[in-house]
């Protein structure tokens, strides 16, 4: 973002940069997943190598066996819904589900804030959105979901509509959950049990912790898909201050480019997307 912002690179645009980017993944996502499960032919075939060579960069990949019933499909067409997850440009189908939400999100602040890309570029941006869409709901990325729902309603929150996005807040977070599998019974209280079910095992981390991993962190034995409250005896109060003292920082540079420099401002739900994946995992 500086190298752009200091014309290091005078003759390229970092936001159409970003918008032919979010495209191309998008792509390749889409590519893989239609391939993947309804073809023959596989044009991403990772099976042929072995996890240890697919390893060497990546978190995850190769020789994975990783299907898993697709709930939006099952509502559409249930023969189509048992899938293999995509790995995607980040080789993981987590943290590519994440990019697509990114990119989402960056797209959305492109139309709120009026930027001069919207109006040389519309036909171009509805189009990435439509692919991103189609490729963050392939990807079976539950934090990916968790990241557009809340993103999007803080991104057009204001004093006028705060009722409303309280209201629809618990709804966004099922809904995103919702899209990654998670159909337990009773999935009205859903979001109520599983929030008892977060701070009862975050309060039985704390309790058997001892006094080192209060301090710096080590227990990531025991984890749950969404247990920020374990954030203290994962990373212990080091690591959790230093990431509280991220988030400020970008705070502060969000509230400066709002006052100074909005045109910047959709390159922030970049930032804190990627800070929330990394906060995720």
């Amino acid at each position: 973002y500086f190298v752009f912002r200091v014309n290091l690179t005078k003759h390229m645009d970092i936001y159409k940069l970003f918008l032919y980017l979010s495209i191309f993944i998008s792509s390749l996502l889409i590519v893989e997943f239609i391939t993947e499960n309804y073809t023959n032919n596989k044009v991403f075939n990772y099976e042929g190598l072995s996890i240890e060579y697919i390893q060497k960069g990546a978190i995850y990949g190769g020789n994975r066996m990783d299907k898993n019933v697709h709930p939006i499909l099952q509502l559409i067409a249930p023969e189509y819904s048992y899938v293999e997850r995509p790995l995607g440009v980040a080789m993981a189908p987590q943290l590519s589900g994440v990019l697509m939400a990114c990119f989402i999100l960056f797209l959305l602040s492109i139309i709120k804030y009026k930027h001069y890309l919207y109006f040389s570029h519309r036909r171009t941006i509805y189009l990435s959105m439509i692919m991103l869409f189609i490729a963050l709901f392939m990807s079976l990325s539950g934090t990916g979901m968790l990241i557009f729902m809340v993103g999007s309603l803080l991104l057009f929150a204001s004093k006028r509509n705060m009722f409303y996005i309280v209201f629809l807040a618990p709804l966004f977070v099922y809904l995103a959950l919702f899209s990654r599998g998670y159909t337990y019974d009773g999935a009205g209280v859903f979001l109520l049990t599983y929030s008892f079910k977060l701070f009862n095992l975050f309060y039985s981390n704390l309790l058997s912790a001892d006094f080192v991993t209060l301090i710096i962190g080590g227990n990531t034995n025991q984890t749950a898909d969404i247990d920020y409250l374990n954030f203290i005896v994962r990373f212990g109060v080091i690591g959790s201050t230093l990431f509280l003292l991220l988030l400020l920082v970008v705070y502060y540079c969000w509230g400066k480019a709002f006052r100074y420099t909005i045109m910047d401002l959709p390159l922030i739900p970049v930032v804190l997307s990627i800070l929330m994946a990394n906060f995720h995992y």
